[in-house]
């Protein structure tokens, strides 16, 4: 083993690949203004995705699917992520650590809501004033009861009968279940019948 010699007073020699030493950071960095919070910049994300489908240049049916894209994830977003700050904000549990961006829950809620009223907003503008006319011109559109000629309101009440109704699971709910819990992600219909339409009695029972 060649000789180790020491004390040369020459500076250490640091191999390239060897991890330098690094001053420890200032605490002035870890500052909330430096940092985004987390669920306002996932709306960022997901505005991303409203404009993919709001840019007339992506093809008809794309844009199409990125607006439903943008509704599923904004589901998703309050069935997690909202549910879990009107926990932290509402809830009996213990007090919850501050993130770091130092917005408290019910801050994080107020500005979640101001957000989506605008991001939804857009989306409307974009489904009613750019997508459905785009469509009527691709000769696709979307019908109303009032649109239907006579065989077609047939075909329409048979289908449902036969395909829709049988697995429809009816639900009644009073004053003593108003807090009755909804199945999420499936699609249900609230109806609140007038007992003195006879008509209707078919139907509700």
């Amino acid at each position: 083993m060649p000789p180790i010699i020491m004390g040369s007073g020459e500076p250490p020699i640091h191999n390239s690949e060897s991890p330098r030493p690094t001053a420890p950071m200032s605490l002035a960095y870890y500052q909330p203004e430096h940092f985004l919070n987390r669920e306002l910049s996932w709306l960022e994300f997901n505005a991303r995705v409203l404009d993919e489908a709001i840019d007339e240049s992506n093809p008809l049916l794309e844009r199409v699917k990125f607006l439903s894209i943008f509704s599923s994830n904004l589901d998703e977003f309050f069935m997690v992520r909202v549910a879990g700050l009107r926990e932290q904000a509402f809830g009996a549990g213990a007090p919850q650590d501050p993130p770091a961006d130092g917005l408290s829950s019910l801050t994080q809620l107020e500005r979640i809501g101001v957000r989506v009223r605008e991001l939804v907003a857009q989306q409307y503008a974009c489904w009613n004033e750019s997508i459905m006319p785009a469509l009527a011109a691709a000769d696709i559109r979307l019908l109303k009861e009032t649109d239907l000629s006579i065989d077609q309101r047939h075909t329409v009440d048979d289908y449902f009968r036969q395909r829709v109704l049988p697995i429809l699971t009816p639900m009644a709910i009073d004053a003593s279940l108003a807090r009755e819990r909804i199945s999420a992600a499936r699609e249900t219909a609230a109806t609140s019948p007038d007992r003195a339409d006879e008509s209707l009695r078919e139907i509700v029972e």
